[in-house]
């Protein structure tokens, strides 16, 4: 609770420094928004025109209008490189429509810098109707330096009027207060007066005059600037306004002069911070420059924060230091008061404290990057070689704030960031991860690869990166199990090494962003040993930047060394031959093929041979030289969006398109009526020339399927004994490997659009919940989502006497239905002499895979069995998720429910079993009642040709007597109405061919089940 509170305050606090107008005036007092006391400022150095002078410009945002008389003009780098305006004594002035007497203003401040270049120099600003209102006049006569006090002037002021010196003069009036009003001298007091006018008629302020009719006194010299505050300001406002002018102009204070690092050279953009001996303070300023600083956390008398920087008219920018940052090339220093203490021998510091540094993004030029941990470093050098502090900001808004800063007397800072993680030779730069590199804390970063590695500094954990950029001849490798994961685009002109099961994913959405001549590497392999198994692949890589296909002969190459830092794949070797070859390494391109929006007549294969051009995303058929191999992808990787069109009734051999693995669910849900995903897996030999699949008749394979829920395995061998239930089987699972082709087929009816995303791009490996499919078992999928489903096997024997393992799953979902719904119904794609499958009313197609509604209690799901072998079958439960309820198998005809625990064996007469068997989660829901063992309690005999005599010696209640052939066909249904006390029920079976038939008899007790020939 106690965290969230700070959090809480925290994030307030980042609001109200946000949302406070800052301190943009003079040193950082007073705003220039027309919203504060500061009601008239000029500045020499900024909004002048023409030559000589037609208009300088009001700068405190009241918009003042002038009148400039005479000819002014403007010099440019006179006082400590700022710019002045001259007036020259006969008739230059400026005549503004601001009024300064005090019926507007009974508090007023004006302070100004200027230089007189004679005695005698005449009023520098003041507005006189002749009855000695607000002026600062050097007469000439024996009344030279005076300042209007209304009741007549104050005479003599000393240090006002220099000749040829600069000065600033403030003066700062407080109507009707005894000795409440004052004149200063480069912050010096020089004289206190009582301030008493008379009721006036508002006049407009002058500058280079006073504005008097009787005498202009026309202002000799140079003015650099001039404010008007419309209240007397405070000594702490005071104190830091005089410190920005002294700094800016090149002067020294007489008193209060507080910043002393103008003479390093950190004069501009002064402003300040503090508390003056008064307790007046002033808490938040920002001034001219781009730094605001405000909040200090332990503001005392005396207390005083200011600071300059070292460029005069700075743009701002970024420049590349010798470790690969971004430092800003505006520097500034930092003068501090009272920021020692002693107490008891113990000396620390203490000062204003810690203060919160804030810097407007729109203030810096980041050139079009992005700034990535924007942080505030401190030295104490200017050459920043030892940096002592580091403080990073937090971006709330436009706003850059670094909260509970310590900036210490004489203190340096300057900005920087890092945009760019560099690999240099045999160093890393900038990188979170070990050793300078990469890790997944940097994903608003650019990582750049100098040509001056060569593969010596791998990539040794996962890593995320905004961009990267590979110089020719540099070399980045990803280690074996890690990924690499990049916001938006690659600039690739030398290698991107994927080793092992590495991985790369590129997470913006469109089309490619990728570009350059270089390469990456990454390897799959095949474990198919026989020359006549084949896998179905896909290239995650094209021919060139640009190109939209590649061949296959083009991008994969032979792998037999994989990939390595420093490896060469050799170019595959091709024949015309219907086989490959092991020695030396050759592929048949005679089986080279695809396969794109076919009918399934055949007529949609189309021969490629190893020149022949694919589309990215389009899938192709290569058959195994004779043994295991590795294979390794060399091109330019694929990224982006990548769509395919499918017509209704057809399908199209697509696959992976990336170099990482994607997310079957979101290609199911990016996409349009797609059906079903079908990846074909085949039984492997160990012997290359093994001909067990060179026939037709000889394969031992089939299509694993996949939807939007789950994917099902493809009909397998079983290696063991069959129908002990511990087989485990390769189904499709959520992420689909790299290199990885299989078909697409659209839902029932309509056309499909496949939609390939970065999006759907995932890091998953094939130890994980990606499977490339070769022929090997692994074990059962470990589901991340929560999907409620069960998967049923069944396993008979083929032709050859070899028991063969099929499988179907359903899936549980409210909303969905046992009509058709996209993407949960998937049809399937062979059926086998000996099969199984679903097959509900509302829907035309058989199905590996349905979908329907939530389970319940009484929910009944058929199942079709097909067999066509005279050997017991199974049924069994392969493997359920997110079920907390018992399983059954419900045999309807004979009435009979059974626990799934175990496989339940079978022995049906070949044909295909329809609304016999069901999948069911309760007994008491069917209406079953116990099955009796004590079958002698009635006997079922043939009596003559057409009559069947069941024999109740035990006159048990008969409730119903049924009689079913061996594919579950009903014959006959006798309603006994509760026969009871009756030995013998005599039934009429003339219209029931013969054959070898079950009774089911069901009685008070139980059901008992019988078999016999008719």
């Amino acid at each position: 609770m106690i965290n969230q509170l700070h959090k809480a305050l925290f994030f307030a606090i980042l609001l109200s420094i946000n949302t406070i107008v800052s301190q943009t005036g003079p040193g950082g007092v007073g705003t220039v928004d027309g919203t504060s006391n500061l009601e008239y400022w000029i500045d020499a150095n900024k909004n002048v025109t023409g030559a000589p002078v037609t208009n300088w410009l009001d700068l405190s945002g009241n918009a003042v209008g002038n009148t400039i008389t005479g000819g002014p003009t403007l010099t440019t780098n006179s006082l400590n490189g700022q710019s002045v305006i001259t007036f020259d004594g006969v008739d230059d002035h400026i005549v503004t429509n601001l009024s300064i007497n005090a019926g507007v203003f009974p508090n007023l401040t004006v302070i100004a810098l200027y230089v007189p270049r004679i005695d005698g120099s005449g009023g520098v600003w003041g507005e006189d109707d002749e009855g000695w209102d607000r002026f600062i006049l050097d007469k000439g006569t024996n009344l030279n330096s005076m300042v209007s006090k209304g009741t007549g002037p104050e005479l003599n002021i000393t240090g006002i009027f220099p000749r040829l010196t600069p000065v600033i003069t403030t003066v700062a009036y407080q109507e009707d207060v005894t000795n409440g009003s004052t004149v200063y001298a480069n912050g010096k007091p020089q004289r206190t007066f009582t301030s008493n006018f008379a009721p006036e008629a508002s006049n407009n302020l002058h500058i280079g005059d006073i504005g008097s009719t009787s005498g202009a006194y026309y202002f000799d010299g140079n003015i650099a600037e001039l404010m008007v505050f419309g209240k007397s300001i405070n000594l702490a406002e005071r104190i830091i306004i005089e410190n920005y002018l002294a700094a800016k102009y090149g002067l020294t204070l007489s008193n209060n002069d507080i910043y002393k690092k103008d003479a390093s050279g950190f004069d501009f953009n002064v402003a300040g911070i503090g508390q003056a001996n008064d307790g007046s303070k002033h808490t938040d300023s920002k001034g001219t420059g781009i730094i605001r600083i405000n909040t200090p956390s332990a503001l005392s008398n005396g207390d005083f924060l200011i600071w300059g920087e070292d460029k005069k008219n700075a743009n701002y920018n970024f420049s590349t230091t010798s470790n690969y940052k971004q430092r800003l090339d505006t520097k500034w220093k930092v003068s501090k008061t009272n920021f020692t203490f002693s107490d008891v021998g113990v000396t620390g510091r203490v000062g204003l404290g810690n203060v919160t540094l804030i810097v407007d993004e729109a203030d810096l030029d980041f050139s079009g990057k992005s700034p990535c941990k924007l942080q505030l470093i401190i030295d104490d050098n200017s050459n920043f070689s030892s940096i002592k502090r580091t403080y990073t900001f937090t971006k709330s808004g436009t706003s850059y704030i670094a909260t509970d800063v310590n900036l210490e007397n004489q203190d340096h800072f300057t900005l920087e960031y890092v945009d760019t993680i560099v690999l240099d030779n045999t160093t890393a730069f900038n990188g979170s991860g070990a050793l300078n590199k990469p890790n997944t804390l940097d994903a608003c970063y650019k990582l750049l690869v100098k040509n001056t590695v060569n593969g010596n500094l791998k990539l040794t954990e996962n890593a995320n990166v905004k961009e990267i950029e590979i110089e020719s001849g540099g070399n980045l490798v990803v280690d074996s199990g890690f990924k690499l994961e990049v916001e938006d685009g690659i600039v690739n002109n030398g290698d991107i090494r994927l080793i092992g099961s590495s991985q790369l994913i590129q997470k913006h959405t469109g089309t490619s962003l990728n570009s350059g001549t270089g390469n990456l590497f990454k390897d799959q392999n095949s474990d198919l040993a026989s020359v006549y198994r084949y896998n179905y692949w896909s290239s995650p890589v094209s021919s060139a930047v640009g190109s939209s296909s590649y061949t296959v002969a083009g991008v994969m190459k032979n792998g037999t060394l994989p990939t390595s830092v420093n490896s060469n794949p050799p170019n595959l070797n091709f024949t015309k031959n219907l086989d490959g070859n092991t020695t030396p390494l050759t592929i048949s391109s005679n089986w080279i093929y695809g396969y794109v929006n076919g009918d399934g007549s055949g007529t949609g294969w189309s021969k490629k041979q190893e020149s022949g051009t694919f589309n990215v995303g389009e899938g192709f058929l290569l058959k195994s030289p004779g043994a295991a191999q590795n294979y390794t992808f060399k091109g330019v990787p694929n990224d982006g969006d990548i769509s395919f069109s499918i017509d209704a009734g057809h399908t199209s051999l697509l696959g992976n398109p990336y170099p990482s693995a994607i997310d079957a669910n979101l290609l199911f849900t990016e996409s349009s009526n797609i059906a079903a995903l079908y990846f074909w897996e085949h039984k492997n030999e160990l012997v290359g020339t093994g001909i067990e699949g060179h026939y037709k008749n000889g394969y031992i394979g089939g299509y694993g399927t996949r939807n939007a829920t789950m994917g099902t395995a493809a009909t397998t061998a079983v290696t063991g004994t069959a129908g002990l239930g511990n087989e485990t089987y390769t189904a499709p699972k959520r992420y689909i490997p790299v290199g990885q082709g299989f078909f697409v087929e659209p839902a029932s009816g309509l056309a499909a659009t496949v939609n390939f995303k970065n999006s759907q791009r995932s890091f998953v490996t094939e130890s994980g919940d990606s499977y490339f499919f070769k022929s090997k078992k692994t074990a059962k999928e470990l589901y991340k989502n929560k999907i409620t489903y069960l998967k049923v096997g069944f396993e008979a024997k083929d032709s050859k006497d070899i028991y063969l393992h099929s499988q179907i799953g359903i899936s549980f979902k409210k909303g969905n239905t046992k009509n058709y719904d996209i993407g949960y119904d998937s049809r399937k794609y062979e059926i086998n002499a000996s099969d199984i499958y679903f097959n509900f009313s509302g829907i035309e197609d058989n199905l590996v895979i349905a979908g329907i509604g939530e389970i319940r209690k009484d929910l009944e799901i058929p199942i079709v069995v097909k067999n066509d072998s005279d050997a017991p079958v199974f049924l069994m439960i392969d493997e359920k998720q997110n079920i907390n309820m018992p399983t059954f198998f419900k045999d309807a005809y004979t009435g009979v429910t059974y626990e799934t625990n175990k496989p339940l064996k079978l022995k049906l007469a070949k044909g295909v079993y329809k609304n016999r068997f069901f999948i069911t989660f309760s007994k008491e829901t069917l209406g079953n009642t116990e099955i009796l063992k004590e079958e002698n309690l009635i006997t079922v005999f043939k009596q003559e040709a057409n009559k069947l005599v069941v024999q109740n010696t035990s006159l048990l209640k008969i409730k119903n007597i049924k009689v079913f052939n061996l594919l579950g066909a009903s014959m006959l249904n006798y309603n006994t109405n509760n026969i009871a006390n009756t030995k013998k029920i005599i039934l009429n079976i003339n219209k029931i061919p013969q054959g070898i038939y079950i009774i089911s008899i069901k009685t008070a007790k139980g059901i008992i089940n019988k078999k016999i020939i008719l």
